[in-house]
């Protein structure tokens, strides 16, 4: 009985993979841009992922592509796993996608229209594509997303922030350090900005010093915590003296001594031996 169920979960997902696989035969643009009008949507669907597999050489594909991002129109999940490049939950965002993979300036401003979308996927998707463009027309909206309600769309702001490395970042992204859902990408964010991050992040760590300090589960210990990973990631010395006033709290001590080691300030030896 299990051999026989087994044999019909194969057949299944090989029936599954084979209804998916792009029932076009031709790598020509111009075909695959006449399909993206079809009626079909498993058809108009394949012609996107066609498109974008093409990358630049697809550009020509540009306007029609656009046009998509007002399609919110589902596609049949049964079709999302059977296809290592299948597509994303709606045409919106599928085409989004292939617009990313094209890397065509031409789609930023459609695609920064689709991050107030109401749908969360495909805000991820305009945000993913964005991040592929690497056009900076795009921060201030994203730097927007950091106050989505919900925390993978966050989490996706970030991350693309994250690659266009602009310090237009850093005051949103301190302030969002409450954030738990994002804050390890938010304070990797901050490292790769370097310098320019690093008076900020003293402020912040002024700033959240007094706040439950002694309790080791509030969110202002974890924001802490990040702040004091960052600044020694960084490795500047202009944090020394504000990581050596940390050193009186038990709870961070630890942390703090790894950052002070980490930056290699002789003036912290001193402090950290008296704790001895």
């Amino acid at each position: 009985m299990k051999v026989v169920k087994i044999i019909i979960v194969i057949i299944v997902i090989m029936t599954t993979q084979l209804v998916y696989e792009p029932s076009t035969n031709t790598n020509d643009v111009d075909e695959l841009i006449k399909l993206l009008s079809s009626a079909d949507i498993k058809v108009k669907t394949d012609a996107i992922i066609k498109l974008e597999r093409m990358g630049k050489d697809a550009a020509k594909a540009l306007p029609e592509l656009i046009k998509l991002l007002d399609d919110t129109a589902s596609i049949d999940k049964k079709y999302w796993y059977s296809y290592s490049d299948g597509p994303s939950g709606s045409v919106a965002a599928t085409a989004a996608r292939a617009l990313g993979m094209i890397r065509d300036s031409g789609a930023v401003e459609p695609l920064i229209k689709l991050l107030n979308s109401n749908d969360k996927d495909i805000k991820k998707a305009a945000a993913d594509a964005l991040a592929s463009i690497g056009d900076k027309r795009a921060v201030e909206p994203l730097i927007k997303m950091l106050n989505d309600d919900d925390h993978d769309v966050r989490r996706s702001a970030v991350n693309t922030l994250n690659s266009f490395k602009d310090p237009r970042v850093i005051k949103p992204y301190i302030s969002s350090l409450k954030d738990g859902w994002s804050r390890w990408e938010i304070s990797e964010g901050l490292v790769s900005l370097g310098e320019p991050a690093v008076e900020p992040l003293i402020a912040a760590l002024d700033t959240y010093a007094g706040k439950n300090a002694p309790d080791r589960n509030s969110r202002y210990y974890e924001i802490r915590g990040s702040i004091v990973s960052a600044l020694a990631k960084i490795k500047d010395r202009r944090a020394v003296d504000a990581l050596i006033k940390r050193l009186g709290d038990r709870n961070e001590v630890a942390s703090v001594s790894w950052a002070l080691a980490e930056i290699g300030d002789p003036r912290a030896i001193e402090p950290i031996i008296k704790l001895f």
